[in-house]
């Protein structure tokens, strides 16, 4: 993913292997048929509507996204309003599901938020959100961007875990911009009721993400070395990998960032 003035490329495809047999999965009606949770629970939620606001966020426990359920896998786009779709059937076609860029900072929105949506819905495209994270040394910024980006998404509703993308180090220590990553984090689970990933690159969770308190939240890295990353700072595994910035994929005019992601990205429920 790109800050706002890069711009924002998407993945491309969609295959889970299971049992040795390659299926194809048709958007809208993919299943984690089969899928192993970590306690080796079986989970045959599909995806089906959007996750509704959580009147109860501030007194549930946040929900927490999984670690991936052994090597199941599809792929996901990502989008903002750099990106033209000419066409959402093929697009449909082509992928799962989508990420879209909602906010930035603490007052910026998309404005191509609400079409994209709106869109995805009507091709029948799970839809998730993320927000471009600018870190300060303040911990009541991060939470008034994490209350911002969660506020802009709840109308819409929402199947994938939300996701803070996190490029910027505006020049603080590892130390700080890690703590402003956990107020932004921990602000968002009391609003929301639920847990959010972080994106980042593999040489940048290297750098400053490096603290344990960060792994409990799911990991989607960005890692174009052509092999799947082991490990980044904090986390030992990953619930998405962005593998490549320059991809071609059905209905998008320009090249696209593609990302394998495992069913952990789905909230419980879908």
């Amino acid at each position: 993913m790109k800050k706002i003035l890069r711009p924002l490329l998407l993945s491309v495809g969609f295959y889970v292997a299971a049992c040795g047999i390659v299926l194809r999965v048709i958007p809208g009606d993919m299943a984690r048929a089969g899928a192993v949770d970590a306690k080796g629970v079986s989970a045959n939620t599909a995806l089906t509507s959007p996750v509704q606001a959580n009147s109860n966020a501030a007194s549930v426990e946040p929900t927490k996204a999984a670690p991936a359920p052994h090597d199941a896998a599809f792929d996901i786009v990502d989008i903002s309003h750099h990106d033209t779709i000419t066409d959402w059937a093929a697009l449909k076609g082509a992928t799962s599901g989508l990420y879209t860029k909602a906010t930035e900072g603490s007052t910026y929105v998309d404005p191509m938020l609400g079409a994209y949506s709106a869109a995805a819905e009507k091709a029948g495209l799970p839809i998730g959100f993320f927000h471009y994270f600018w870190p300060t040394n303040d911990p009541t910024d991060a939470a008034k961007q994490a209350d911002h980006f969660y506020q802009t998404i709840q109308p819409y509703g929402y199947a994938f875990y939300p996701a803070l993308d996190v490029e910027e180090d505006n020049n603080l220590t590892p130390a700080a911009l890690t703590a402003a990553v956990l107020s932004f984090a921990t602000e968002f689970e009391h609003v929301s009721g639920h847990s959010l990933l972080i994106y980042c690159s593999r040489k940048f969770a290297d750098k400053y993400l490096t603290s344990p308190a960060l792994a409990k939240y799911g990991l989607w890295v960005a890692d174009y070395n052509g092999q799947k990353p082991a490990q980044a700072g904090a986390w030992k595994s990953h619930i998405m990998w962005q593998y490549t910035d320059h991809a071609s994929i059905a209905g998008v005019p320009n090249p696209m960032d593609a990302d394998h992601a495992t069913a952990s990205i789905i909230l419980p429920g879908h």
